[in-house]
């Protein structure tokens, strides 16, 4: 089986959390790498089977922007 890693500009991770599903789901995925997430400081991302790395860029009038993300599979040496 091929594994791979998709990049996507999701514009937001929660209100595509569906279709980020459907990625791991029916691709062997060893990484998504995901721009624009929208999410918050306090926030995670939790895939059972995936590591997560969330970057946040500065914030303009208190609202954190550029945030991305990378989730690796876990069974994958990574740091």
């Amino acid at each position: 089986m091929i594994e791979r890693i998709i990049n996507w500009n999701c514009r937001g991770f929660r209100r595509n959390i569906d279709e980020i599903k459907i990625f791991i789901q029916e691709y062997n995925l060893i990484a998504i790498c995901l721009q624009e997430t929208c999410i918050g400081r306090t926030k995670t991302i939790d895939f059972r089977k995936y590591s997560s790395y969330i970057y946040y860029s500065k914030a303009i009038n208190g609202k954190p922007i550029d945030h991305v993300s990378i989730l690796s599979r876990k069974s994958i040496p990574h740091r």
